[in-house]
């Protein structure tokens, strides 16, 4: 529709209608083609211009009586409603028309001058008001001012004032302050609550967890000792009634240690995912077989012959933890994969199992469906991830140098046994200074006991006695090819035992996947493969179990760095050592004594859970670790002594004295006898003193 009025010189329009509120309407041009002629004519347009439908004229152009209706008919309607008549035409004039708009224009001009009037008046008041508040400002800056200079003032007499206090400070020494310094200077030696007690401002103390897991480690070594510290040295120690309180807490039993996994839970939110993976260790210990009463569960226990230990140790973070315990009890496949759903519950995921590869752990294995060295993996009942199974590398390494001893290998037509190796030694023995001076007929001549030394087998399967090899015989093929089996044989181990990143040779790294690795582990896996025990048609039973290792790290690894990114494995957490060393403090608790009874060992345990673990019980049998290239890493302790502090485990066991009364493990009131009886065996057996004061346990 057309906004602006057809007549060439008018102007109006429906949008200055519509702002001025003007009593102006359109009219559409008629149909009449006479009347039409005469509008278009009235328009003053070109010869050309033809009206089209939204073409109007404006009712400034016609006069009144050329419209039917001044007004709307309906009152309740103000408005002008106009009707024009069928032959009505424009006439008003041009002139008419200015006139017209000059008025609109007049009074346009008249509103617009009362708007200034009261805009002018409204500056006059805000300009009065501006001055007002000119003055106050100026005012106010004058106050500023002044307040301002004695803020300087109280600023500087606040300095001079803390100056003077801080030189009373240090001129002067409270009651508290000398507390805190106390503190700060003993904190590595003491604890708060230890202090407070000298200070005697405690009468009674409440010990933390904290504090009793350490106590429990001093406990550990002796209780004489103890109360040699307590006494005669007049250290602040709780007594042996609060550590049995706190022992007694903790059950311990046989089976899956179901305690300590509910410690376990409450530190697990706080370990990163990666911090989380785990590996199981399962190996046994024997014990003394005996009958023995267990107060805790009220029950006989034994006579056993060997205990069952699982223990779950991090991957990527030095943490290990006891979780399964039992007596003469093979391991199963049920067993295994029920602690598997224990741990996956409280957020550990168990990604390896490591263990020697005696028959029943074979059979084990074959229940997992995990003996093929191909794929030598089984699912995990929860995940369904891949939980590699690890033979372990140290005992592996005894198996080949007993068969080299006892049979010899062939390998591509060519025999290796040991005659040279005697020979060896033999010419070792001659010369004053040799390269081969660890080696001597103990390495090759043992008993069935020191078979089981690593360190032994480590020595004589060397890189150090291949050179010698070498250098000895330089044209004797058969040496060469001896001391190239060695020089495979260690590399393999040197991998697969491996304690840092940082080592100087790259096969002594922890295991990062690099050439040289994968060249060293390629070459045992082919020599494994095709060698022979002499006499023997098929491939021997540790033969598979090192190219199931070798397999394993590999696809060990390859999952690890592609769900967290890692850099490298430390090969040495995929071996039975942390069991090793475990069953080392067991039995050193106990002296000569190695053998403890069932219920003996239930309660050392408890003791080395509870406490932290101490870093001066090594495993003797061990190989001895070299440490010249930085690759020792922090000492590993218990998880449960770490969370012990924040768990709330309900009173379970009764008083341990029962049990030591009953079972007659020692004198009881006499601290100077260490006698020990056991109540079913018809002889007596006199223990040694370590033995006596460790089966009191936390007393």
């Amino acid at each position: 529709m057309a906004s602006v009025c057809a007549a060439s010189f008018c102007g109006n329009s429906r949008y200055f209608v519509k702002k001025y509120d003007l009593d102006i309407v359109f009219h559409k041009f008629p149909a009449n083609d006479q009347l039409l002629r005469k509008w278009v004519k009235f328009c003053n347009r070109d010869d050309s211009w033809t009206p089209e439908k939204n073409h109007v004229v404006c009712s400034t152009h016609f006069l009144k009586e050329d419209y039917q209706l001044i007004c709307s008919p309906n009152k309740e309607n103000r408005k002008t409603f106009k009707k024009l008549k069928p032959t009505a035409a424009t006439t008003e004039s041009e002139l008419r028309l200015k006139e017209r708009n000059l008025e609109i224009a007049c009074v346009d001009c008249t509103k617009k001058d009362a708007d200034n009037n009261t805009l002018a008046i409204q500056l006059k008041k805000a300009q009065e008001k501006n001055s007002q508040l000119t003055e106050v400002n100026k005012f106010l800056s004058k106050q500023l001012e002044v307040t301002t200079y004695e803020l300087n003032d109280c600023k500087q007499e606040i300095v001079k004032l803390k100056a003077d206090v801080e030189k009373l400070r240090k001129s002067t020494l409270l009651p508290e302050n000398f507390k805190e310094r106390m503190k700060r200077t003993l904190k590595d030696t003491l604890t708060s609550n230890q202090i407070e007690k000298i200070l005697k401002k405690k009468k009674r103390i409440r010990w933390t967890v904290e504090e009793i897991s350490k106590f429990f480690t001093l406990r550990y070594f002796g209780k004489r000792s103890y109360k040699y510290m307590a006494t005669d040295l007049n250290y602040p120690l709780p007594s042996f009634s609060t550590l049995q309180r706190y022992a007694q807490k903790l059950e311990l039993k046989e089976g899956i240690l179901k305690d300590v996994l509910v410690l376990l839970k409450n530190i697990t939110h706080d370990l990163h995912i990666r911090d989380r993976e785990c590996v199981l260790s399962f190996d046994e210990m024997k014990v003394n077989k005996i009958l023995e009463y267990d107060p805790a569960s009220d029950e006989i226990l034994g006579p056993y012959n060997n205990m069952q230990v699982v223990m779950a140790r991090g991957l990527f973070k030095n943490w290990k933890q006891p979780i399964f315990i039992g007596f003469d009890q093979r391991m199963t496949k049920d067993i295994l994969l029920e602690i598997v759903k224990h741990l996956s519950i409280i957020g550990i995921n168990v990604v390896a199992i490591v263990s020697d590869n005696c028959q029943s752990n074979i059979g084990c294995w074959k229940d997992l469906g995990a003996h093929d060295y191909l794929n030598p993996y089984f699912l995990h009942p929860c995940t369904n991830s891949k939980i590699y199974v690890f033979p372990d590398a140290p005992h592996l390494l005894k198996l080949i140098r007993n068969w080299l001893l006892d049979t010899g290998f062939e390998y591509d037509n060519k025999i290796i046994k040991r005659d040279l190796l005697d020979t060896l030694v033999v010419q070792r023995n001659k010369a004053e200074f040799t390269p081969l001076f660890k080696i001597t007929n103990n390495h090759l001549n043992m008993s069935p006991q020191e078979r089981q030394n690593v360190r032994r087998a480590a020595e004589l399967l060397s890189r150090t006695t291949a050179i010698c090899l070498k250098r000895y015989f330089p044209d004797n093929t058969e040496a060469n090819e001896l001391a190239l089996f060695l020089e495979k044989v260690d590399l393999w181990f040197s991998i697969s035992n491996s304690l840092s990143p940082n080592a100087k040779l790259d096969y002594k790294k922890s295991y990062n996947a690099n050439d040289n690795q994968k060249q060293a582990l390629r070459d045992m896996f082919e020599l494994v493969s095709n060698m022979k025990a002499i006499g023997k048609r098929t491939m021997q039973v540790f033969q598979k179990s090192i190219l199931m290792h070798i397999t394993s790290l590999q696809l060990l690894f390859e999952d690890m760095k592609t769900k967290h990114g890692i850099n490298f494995i430390s090969t040495h957490k995929l071996n039975q050592d942390v069991l090793e060393n475990f069953f080392s403090q067991i039995r050193q608790k106990g002296g000569a004594y190695d053998h403890p009874s069932p219920l003996s060992c239930l309660y050392r345990i408890r003791m080395m859970i509870i406490g932290k673990s101490p870093t001066i019980l090594n495993n003797h049998s061990q190989e001895k670790i070299d440490t010249t290239d930085g690759s020792d890493e922090p000492h590993e302790e218990f998880l449960s002594a770490a969370v012990f502090s924040g768990t709330d485990i309900a009173q379970t066991l009764p008083d341990i004295e029962a049990m030591i009364n009953i079972n007659e493990i020692c004198q009881g009131i006499d601290d100077n006898s260490y006698d020990t009886v056991s109540t079913v065996s018809s002889n007596d057996v006199m223990q040694a003193e370590q033995e006596s004061d460790g089966l009191q346990y936390v007393m």
